[in-house]
């Protein structure tokens, strides 16, 4: 490192009787005069003048400063040459066989020459763990390859099956010619080390290969069925962060990889055959463990804590085959590692010279950008507890969640934050408050039990908790709990709890956009504008906001704009209502359909309308063209139950009929223009997608002018008696007129015929629809059952509904209204459902004094329909597909035997049903 403003320059060592500086570097560098020019000769031969000099130049090595006197020369290819003066003045002597120059007084570090022309550069060594003489003194240790079989040790890798399990044999699978190649290669490596040896096993695993990063091929055994019959090794793995818990107030580390681990341990001598593999080249079975068997990590995990069982927690933590070494100082971490090698060495475990852990850290790119350099500094920022106590806590809650922070002699220990379960949404703010340390004392007891702990919390009156003379249930039992821990709680503005309230609080969509303005280049030169006064549209809210006219700047965040609207679209609170509300509010379409002529009116409107201003619309848009109709069939929205309705048929002599409830074949012709009018209303939204309610006339118009085969003509050539002229077809019709006597005879002919092929287009439908129709006919006062079906939706893992109830009953006929439909007896539960039902819908019950079905009441809502209910869930599984795992419960619904239970997705269920699986605990 150079000083006093440089750390990256380039240093060389050329064998020049002086030490110069390069013409560019010392720009930045003060200089001093020379008393005389000197004329400094190249090896290349050429000549330069030097006029300046740099005094006390500072060059930092390996911690050590050192001085150096430069002389100014015009040269560009390197930043600094350090010459004989400085070697001589720093007593260097140079090892030319070793290229290291060595230092009296030394620098603590190697220095050596790397060869480059007819230069030197001056570098580093690399201090790395094959270099430490602790090291050097264990080469038996860190062999390049493993010395043969390893040796019988106390544990050994053991296969127990479930009972009943036969061999296992699958035939090997096809491979390349490469892949052919690679796996004679490595099957004789194998042979030759004695890790694998001919087998006549029953069993047998198929060979693949999978490439590894380099490019090279990795040969594997796909064990998955001989671990699915294998019984499952429990032991523990330790947890990652316990692990970092053990390094409190170390500084000093070193790590350890083994090498090829799994085959450091032998298989049970009865087991061998079990792990049989049979490949193009014969049938081999493994002396050692190989990787890909269920409990390979468990048992080999259990081996390395028997090896270091007295040194494990102490300074020593293990992982599977990762040792770390910790240590406080170094003299300490020396001995440490020692004594970690000379276990190694007695147990017959080898070991490896890795790569640089740190490699990703040193390597770092210099950050360029703000969003680099945020990304740099969030990086780390957690500390290891240091053992001395003394812990602080940041708390705070919100109607969200629940924060807090855990930190020690200032630095930040531990980030902890969750949701708000279900019922702490109704707790009051000071029980919020407290719920909040509660919940930090049990997630970090560990560190907490028995220290001095300080609790910071922006409620005021939660300072007082430990002198309040009353207290509701819910606070006495987690004052038992406080009352373990040596606490205090103390008061902490909210402005100043920024951290604790950041976890607890889920920034709003407004904050994110005010955030995101100050990266837009657009939006901040209109700030500084609106703060200088020069932009009267723009100002300045007061949470920090770029206004517009007063609405708040959109900056240009593709993640800001798409969060915008999903808020907007999809939002549950917000939910878009579609392109019927986009510029005029229209929410609903009425159709009218005349059942003569079969030509239909589409009327816009809105959902907030009252029956009167729909009897404004019935009058200016259907009295107004046709007349008052002789009856209307409708279905039995309240809009046309109402009696204001009914009042004004009744005014006018217009008959209404109500179609059937539930039985939509009662006005067929209307149900099938309603399809009809949504695939216009879908092929509209593409072309105008924002103003299809302007274009309904048009849909009205194409659906009248297009053929009907019932009536064997379009609807506006039945009602008006020609063919309409079309905007697009101008000269199809031509401006032949009908007058007088003429235009009624073909109208009344117009009606005949339509009459006539109406008939025989419900005859043609009718005959299709008896095919399969069977006459069912009731008494008064027999008892049937009422035809139910279970809510969309509610979907099963393999099966929808199978087994769903999809009778109700049974009830009493109380009349037969025609020879279709009966009116029931319906409990007071169904009294919002109407009566009449269709005679489709029922079936007969038959008196059993022998069957008795006991269940509990299903809630019918008012369209026939029922949400299932889980009601239980009693066991738990974990399926494969495709390498995934997918766990399964099985569960039992309301008004099934358990003979009926299915098996459903859990997340699917634990998102549809959390406070059940609050009251199990699986273990899988």
């Amino acid at each position: 490192m150079l000083s006093p403003c440089f750390s990256e320059v380039t240093l060389r060592f050329w064998g020049v009787t002086a030490s110069v500086v390069g013409f560019v570097l010392h720009a930045r560098l003060e200089v001093e005069p020379l008393y005389h020019v000197l004329s400094v000769s190249t090896p290349s031969g050429e000549n330069m003048l030097s006029k300046e000099k740099v005094r006390a130049f500072q060059i930092e090595i390996v911690g050590y400063v050192i001085e150096v006197t430069l002389l100014v020369l015009d040269m560009h290819d390197f930043d600094v040459i350090l010459g004989m003066d400085w070697l001589a003045a720093n007593h260097a002597s140079i090892d030319c066989s070793r290229k290291e120059v060595a230092f009296n007084p030394p620098l603590m570090a190697i220095l050596s020459l790397k060869e480059e022309g007819q230069g030197r550069y001056l570098r580093e060594v690399d201090v790395s763990l094959s270099s430490e003489p602790v090291v050097r003194d264990y080469p038996d240790v860190f062999l390049e390859e493993l010395p043969g079989l390893p040796p019988y040790r106390e544990i050994e890798f053991a296969i127990e099956l479930e009972p009943g399990t036969v061999p296992i044999s699958r035939a090997p699978y096809r491979m390349t010619l490469a892949e052919l190649k690679e796996l004679k290669v490595q099957l004789q490596e194998l042979l030759d080390k004695g890790f694998i040896r001919p087998s006549v096993s029953p069993w047998g695993a198929p060979v693949l290969f999978v490439k590894k990063k380099d490019g090279s091929m990795r040969l594997c055994i796909d064990y998955r069925e001989l671990n699915k019959v294998t019984v499952k090794n429990k032991y523990p793995l330790p947890m990652i962060d316990d692990l970092f818990d053990q390094l409190q107030g170390a500084t000093v580390f070193s790590k350890i990889d083994l090498r090829s681990e799994y085959h450091q341990l032998r298989i049970k001598d009865s087991d061998v055959p079990k792990i049989a593999f049979c490949s193009r080249y014969g049938h081999y079975e493994f002396i050692v463990m190989y990787f890909g068997l269920t409990n390979a990590q468990a048992v080999f995990m259990d081996l390395m804590n028997i090896v270091f069982r007295e040194f494990l927690d102490t300074f020593v933590i293990m992982f599977i085959d990762d040792i770390l070494i910790y240590s406080k100082t170094e003299a300490e971490h020396e001995e440490h590692l020692r004594m970690v090698l000379k276990t190694l060495r007695a147990n017959k475990v080898y070991a490896k010279f890795s790569k640089s852990k740190i490699e990703a850290i040193t390597s770092w790119p210099r950050p360029s950008t703000v969003s680099e350099v945020r990304s740099f500094l969030g990086l780390a920022v957690l500390t290891v507890p240091d053992g001395s106590g003394s812990f602080v806590i940041y708390s705070d809650a919100s109607k969200k969640g629940l924060g807090c922070v855990l930190m020690q002699q200032g630095k930040v220990v531990a980030y902890a934050s969750r949701q708000l379960k279900s019922h702490e949404q109704n707790y009051p703010t000071h029980d919020l408050e407290l719920a909040t340390v509660v919940f930090a004392l049990k997630i970090w007891r560990h560190y907490l039990y028995g220290e001095k702990i300080q609790i910071f919390t922006d409620h005021k009156s939660l300072k007082y908790f430990f002198t309040h003379k009353e207290l509701n249930m819910r606070q006495g039992r987690w004052l038992e709990l406080v009352m373990h821990y040596d606490c205090e709680i103390l008061y902490h503005p909210g402005k100043a709890n920024v951290v604790a309230d950041a976890l607890s609080r889920k920034p709003t969509l407004r904050q994110k956009i005010i955030v995101a303005q100050s990266n837009d280049p657009y939006l901040v030169e209109k700030r500084c504008l609106a703060e200088a006064g020069q932009a009267i549209e723009f100002s300045i809210f007061s949470n920090g906001g770029l206004l517009f006219e007063k609405c708040l700047c959109v900056p240009t965040d593709s993640a800001v704009k798409t969060e915008l609207l999903t808020e907007a679209h999809s939002s549950p609170f917000s939910m878009h209502p579609g392109l019927s509300r986009t510029l005029r509010d229209f929410t609903v379409i009425w159709v009218v359909l005349d059942r003569l002529t079969k030509s239909a009116h589409f009327i816009p409107g809105k959902s907030t309308y009252t029956a009167s201003k729909w009897a404004q619309l019935y009058m200016s848009e259907i009295v107004r063209l046709h007349g008052v109709p002789v009856s209307i069939v409708s279905d039995r929205d309240a809009r046309f139950t109402s009696k204001f309705w009914k009042g004004l048929q009744a005014a006018t002599s217009t008959r209404l009929d109500f179609s059937m409830a539930f039985y939509p074949q009662t006005d067929g012709q209307t149900e099938r223009l309603n399809q009809v009018l949504e695939d216009m209303l879908r092929a509209c939204a593409l072309e105008f997608p924002s103003s299809w309610n302007s274009h309904l006339h048009l849909m009205e118009f194409a659906y009248n002018n297009n053929f009907q085969a019932t009536i064997g003509m379009a609807p506006f050539e039945a009602l008006y008696g020609k063919c309409c002229r079309s905007p697009i077809y101008w000269d199809e019709v031509g401006e032949q007129r009908l007058m007088g006597p003429e235009l009624v005879q073909s109208t009344n002919e117009a009606i005949q015929k339509i009459r006539s092929r109406m008939q025989t287009a419900q005859s043609r439908q009718k005959s299709y629809a008896d095919v399969r129709r069977k006459d069912l006919e009731f008494n008064v006062g027999n008892k049937v059952f009422l035809k139910v079906a279970p809510m969309k939706g509610v979907l099963r893992f393999e099966r929808r509904g199978k087994l769903s109830p999809h009778f109700v009953g049974p009830f009493e006929i109380l009349e037969r209204i025609d020879l279709v439909a009966y009116r029931l007896a319906l409990p007071p539960s169904l009294s919002a459902v109407h009566d009449v039902f269709h005679v489709s819908m029922l079936r007969k019950y038959v008196p059993d004094p022998s069957h008795v079905v006991d269940y509990e009441p299903l809630e019918i809502d008012e369209n026939l329909s029922y949400t299932e209910q889980l009601v239980e869930v009693f066991a738990r599984e974990v399926k494969m597909l495709r390498n995934r795992k997918i766990p399964l419960v099985k569960v039992l619904w309301r008004n099934h035997r358990v003979e009926e239970a299915t098996w459903e997705r859990e997340d699917d269920m634990r998102a549809r049903y959390p406070e059940l699986f609050e009251e199990y605990n699986f273990r899988g």
